[in-house]
């Protein structure tokens, strides 16, 4: 952790403002916003589970960061912009924007801290295995197995139906003569 509370605390709002799902304006360097990404199917039998990542644009996006530190402090805009300047210069060194707890912007690429990470996704990204479909169950079997017998019983009750009317081979010479 920083050494000032100052930074923390800002720290901490953008974290806060980030993980409700927001977006957040750093003038002068740009906006973080957070993304949803869809659930995955890597193989026939497992999915990467939806996540949210927190993704970097160049261009105005969300609320400003100042007006976030204006309404949390309850100054006005030229005390927050100097506080948010102050933030800035402690937290970008070489071009490498570092926002403890939440994450690092470095060529204009943000990646998450860990822990953050967990907070935005307590599901993991660990592939999640799909059961098979299930085969034909019990139930199934069952009404397939009374179809067939009740399908056996039909048959055989036509044949002994039908075939009492036809005279045997022998009665038919019996008859002729």
């Amino acid at each position: 952790m920083s050494n000032y509370p100052m930074v923390n605390e800002i720290n901490r709002l953008v974290g806060d403002l980030l993980a409700g799902g927001g977006e957040v304006f750093l003038p002068g360097v740009g906006s973080l916003y957070t993304e949803r990404r869809g659930a995955r199917r890597i193989s026939r039998r497992s999915v990467v589970p939806p996540s949210r990542a927190v993704s970097f644009t160049s261009q105005e996006r969300g609320v400003s960061l100042v007006a976030e530190i204006s309404g949390a402090v309850q100054c006005d805009a030229a005390e927050a912009q100097d506080v948010y300047d102050r933030w800035l210069a402690r937290t970008l060194e070489n071009g490498v924007l570092t926002i403890e707890g939440v994450g690092v912007l470095k060529f204009k690429n943000f990646t998450l801290a860990p822990a953050f990470d967990r907070l935005l996704n307590p599901q993991g990204h660990e592939p999640v295995r799909i059961k098979p479909a299930r085969r034909l169950d019990w139930a199934l079997w069952v009404g397939i197995a009374a179809i067939v017998i009740a399908a056996g019983f039909g048959g055989a009750e036509f044949l002994r139906i039908n075939s009492s009317d036809i005279p045997e081979p022998g009665a038919i010479a019996e008859v002729a003569r």
